[in-house]
């Protein structure tokens, strides 16, 4: 009885870990995406200097994300033997964290140094080029990818949120197959020995 209560304040413990660190995932980058990055550019001097201080708060973003990834990584790890967590939910749990890290990965290594490149070859006057320029254009089509890639990250935290969130006892046990086996083996082969078969004949 002792290990069981222990076992289940284990598990508690871990799944409000769990939840905490991809909400709050999920919660900065979604203020970066949707006010933080703006309010730098509006409150900066020039939209080269607001770019400069977008990187590195992309580079910390970036950083904090994979090892938020790999802790709940973990974390998942440990708690997906919980009947609540369906195979279906497992899978899913595990592709959304799989594809948030690669979205840090590709963000942190491929897309914002491709952008500072551009921004230091070219300076301030890479913002008062003509759209035609082809390094604004390319640095365009790289500022257009890493909202993809922040975007992509908060979508699938937050669909991690909600896989791990816990449901009502008695959805969780409708989900569970060893509750739906144990009541296989309530049940007999025929209509007439169940309860309700019973109720039938009389």
């Amino acid at each position: 009885m002792g290990s069981g209560i222990l076992m289940r304040s284990r598990h508690a413990a871990l799944t409000a870990i769990f939840l905490f660190l991809s909400a709050f995932w999920a919660g900065v980058l979604g203020f970066f995406l949707a006010f933080g990055a703006r309010i730098v550019l509006l409150t900066s001097p020039s939209r080269h200097a607001g770019g400069l201080v977008n990187r590195s708060l992309l580079d910390a973003l970036d950083g904090f994300s994979v090892g938020a990834g790999a802790v709940l990584v973990a974390v998942f790890l440990a708690i997906r033997e919980d009947p609540g967590w369906t195979a279906f939910r497992k899978a899913l749990a595990l592709r959304l964290l799989a594809l948030s890290l690669v979205a840090a990965l590709a963000s942190g290594v491929l897309i914002t140094p491709a952008m500072s490149k551009i921004r230091e070859r070219r300076g301030p006057d890479l913002f008062l080029a003509s759209r035609e320029d082809p390094d604004l254009r390319d640095w365009g089509r790289l500022h257009g990818l890493s909202f993809v890639a922040l975007l992509t990250r908060v979508l699938s935290v937050v669909g991690v949120f909600a896989l791990a969130y816990p449901r009502g006892p008695s959805q969780s046990r409708a989900d569970d197959p060893r509750a739906k086996w144990r009541e296989s083996l309530n049940k007999g082969p025929y209509p007439e020995e169940t309860p309700e078969g019973t109720r039938a004949q009389s």
